[in-house]
């Protein structure tokens, strides 16, 4: 059985053309090619797997961490998971306003997110027959407005990142063992 390939983004917001949108349509072109040529015949699932560790706010009492930890989840996996999996299509709403406003804050006429057509959206949207979903680990953050001008997708996010220190750490230095938050990170997907 093949499992398909690994998601990898990258988010060059210099560039007229944003990789993200040609992997959004690469995806759903071969969907819709499974879908319409081979489906019937073979009976396969085609879908496409995304990257994304649970995120707890630093303070769960403050407002603003409880919505920088939604916004972590939102540049983790909503960017892709949105268009994808849900019937509006289109990237999260709370994503297209954070990166136009800090687009417009940077002297951008426009918002750095590529807009999707009718079409495109249209097109992208319900392209899974399943859910992939990889998870590593979990973090902590806490909202945190960057000022910069270097237009990134760190930069966008306003917020810091930080792990409990209790949390045992593995082999590799960004990976902590926090085994029940995927069980959290799988209840916010499906309430998404």
């Amino acid at each position: 059985m093949n499992t398909g390939c690994c998601l990898l983004s990258f988010r060059n917001y210099n560039s007229d053309r944003h990789i993200d949108v040609d992997l959004f349509l690469s995806h759903a072109s071969a969907w819709h090619s499974y879908d319409q040529n081979f489906r019937s015949v073979q009976g396969g699932q085609v879908s496409i797997t995304l990257s994304c560790g649970w995120t707890e706010p630093f303070d769960p009492d403050l407002p603003a961490d409880v919505i920088a930890a939604d916004r972590d989840l939102q540049f983790q996996m909503g960017w892709f998971a949105h268009p994808i999996y849900t019937s509006q299509g289109d990237y999260p709403p709370a994503l297209k306003d954070i990166i136009l406003q800090k687009s417009l804050a940077q002297g951008f006429q426009e918002s750095r997110l590529p807009q999707f057509t009718a079409a495109e959206i249209a097109s992208i949207s319900g392209t899974y027959d399943f859910f992939g979903l990889n998870h590593y680990s979990s973090g902590i953050v806490k909202d945190k407005v960057s000022t910069g001008q270097d237009p990134n997708f760190w930069t966008d996010q306003d917020l810091e990142s930080t792990v409990a220190p209790e949390w045992p750490q593995a082999a590799s230095s960004w990976l902590y063992s926090v085994p029940w938050g995927i069980h959290r990170l799988i209840r916010y997907i499906k309430v998404k």
